[in-house]
């Protein structure tokens, strides 16, 4: 498992031009208040530092295939921003990356969460 997890978090950390999260950040322009893609951006910053990843991925026990396979799932992105939320570093450098506030990320999470009500 954890070779599979180093080489995910390498595909993520190793790509810099590339970066996932520069990918998604242009999406903001035509949907800024989407939060699945807000979260989703997130996840992929989260994903491309490889100690914020390994963090993540330690504190819940989530596998590289059931991260793979559950990406979209809103409680599973609600908790990614749970996870940077509970770490205000993180929550800062996340939201610097996609160009948005933190604010904006938690407000995302509060629509995820009162989306699966």
């Amino acid at each position: 498992m954890f070779s599979a997890l180093s080489s995910t978090i390498r595909i993520f950390a190793n790509s810099p031009p590339n970066n996932p999260a520069t990918r998604c950040k242009a999406l903001f322009h035509d949907t800024p208040t989407d939060p699945a893609i807000i979260a989703l951006a997130a996840l992929a910053a989260t994903l491309g530092d490889a100690r914020r990843a390994q963090r993540f991925i330690d504190l819940t026990g989530i596998g590289t295939d059931e991260l793979r396979r559950r990406a979209e799932d809103p409680e599973l992105l609600a908790a990614l921003l749970r996870f940077l939320e509970a770490h205000e570093p993180d929550l800062v450098s996340v939201s610097e990356q996609l160009g948005l506030s933190p604010e904006v990320l938690v407000e995302a999470r509060r629509e995820l969460e009162e989306g699966r009500r």
